[in-house]
């Protein structure tokens, strides 16, 4: 990996840590794995129950090899957000963690 794709990917994540911070993580953060002494596939700290890796490629990235990069605690939901040059972003997740937010955003939202 070239040092332009690696700064692209860091501003991405501080993209990503902001946007985090704006929904209501006041302290998200990058999380820098060599500061932590552990590589846990985690690039965003601090956002609850959510384990977050960010992509930002030209392509789609591989997403069951993305989800098998993510060493997460039983109780976090892996979410792989990412950025596909001039196609968009988008957000992750496996389906039986998108069925149970599904079900809690209706539970919370009853008509």
């Amino acid at each position: 990996m070239g040092k332009s794709q690696r700064t692209k990917g860091h501003s991405y994540e501080r993209f990503t840590a902001q946007k985090m911070r704006e929904i209501g993580y006041p302290e998200a953060r990058r999380h820098l794995e060599y500061q932590d002494g552990e590589a846990n596939g985690i690039d965003i700290a601090n956002t609850g129950q959510f384990a977050v890796q960010c992509k930002a490629m030209k392509n789609q990235p591989n997403l069951p090899k993305v989800f098998g990069e993510l060493k997460n605690k039983e109780d976090e939901i892996p979410v792989v957000v990412f950025k596909v040059d001039r196609k968009g972003e988008y957000a992750c997740f496996k389906l039986e963690d998108a069925l149970m937010l599904m079900q809690a955003f209706k539970q919370t939202f009853k008509e």
